[in-house]
């Protein structure tokens, strides 16, 4: 459900950049990553990003889209599914982690995307003066980046002292640092498409929250990457 909501909200935000939109592949396809990721003996994206690939094109064709933006839609249909789709299916493959790693791994991941964007809004609003990137978003500031990155490490050290003994130390400290400076790319990255429509949220179907695309833009960049790090370091 949240990656179909992500997926519509995503292209409602092309719509609004003047991209043509096509929200009903694009949630299939989303969902179809998601499938490959649940069932890897049934498919994988290879046959997702081909089967879309070519339903997009036919759309593209079919639908008489204005051929000045024909490779626009497209393209950004296509980004899209990835964009949600592939590495929300990253984050579904976390829960396959062995020796029963899986759920406490995605619970970290949100743990400490949660205490960084918590403690960059406070700091920032109480001590920020430096913009951290003021063409995407006028309110970030550098102090509270540095906050984002100082409770990441201290989320994952309770992590280790509570739920997770069997993470490292060194593991703790990089991934704090790690998943908190990506969560933040993946918020600034959602950000710039919101201003090249010049929209404030991607929805408003979370009432003073915006749209379930503005809770997931942090954890679709970090997910991932805790999911690599674990293959490539942890496992």
């Amino acid at each position: 459900v949240a990656a179909a909501l992500c997926a519509w909200e995503y292209e409602k935000l092309c719509a609004a950049s003047g991209i043509p939109r096509c929200p009903f592949l694009v949630c299939a396809m989303s969902l179809a990553f998601l499938g490959g990721a649940l069932w890897p003996e049934a498919y994988g994206p290879s046959e997702v990003l081909l089967a879309g690939l070519v339903a997009l094109m036919a759309w593209g064709l079919f639908a008489r889209l204005d051929l000045k933006r024909f490779l626009a839609g497209v393209s950004a249909s296509l980004f899209g599914a990835v964009y949600v789709g592939f590495l929300l299916g990253l984050v579904l493959r976390l829960h396959a982690a062995p020796e029963g790693q899986g759920p406490r791994l995605i619970f970290l991941a949100c743990l400490l995307v949660w205490a960084g964007d918590t403690a960059a809004y406070y700091v920032g609003r109480a001590f920020g003066k430096r913009l951290l990137a003021p063409r995407v978003s006028p309110k970030k500031t550098w102090e509270g980046a540095f906050a984002n990155a100082a409770a990441g490490v201290l989320a994952a050290c309770v992590a280790k002292w509570t739920f997770f003994p069997e993470l490292g130390w060194v593991d703790a400290a990089v991934l704090g640092l790690l998943l908190t400076t990506v969560g933040q790319m993946g918020d600034l990255f959602e950000s710039a498409i919101k201003r090249g429509g010049d929209v404030k949220d991607s929805s408003g179907i979370l009432p003073g929250h915006g749209g379930m695309l503005d809770r997931l833009d942090s954890l679709l960049f970090s997910g991932p990457v805790l999911y690599y790090y674990h293959q490539v370091v942890m496992a």
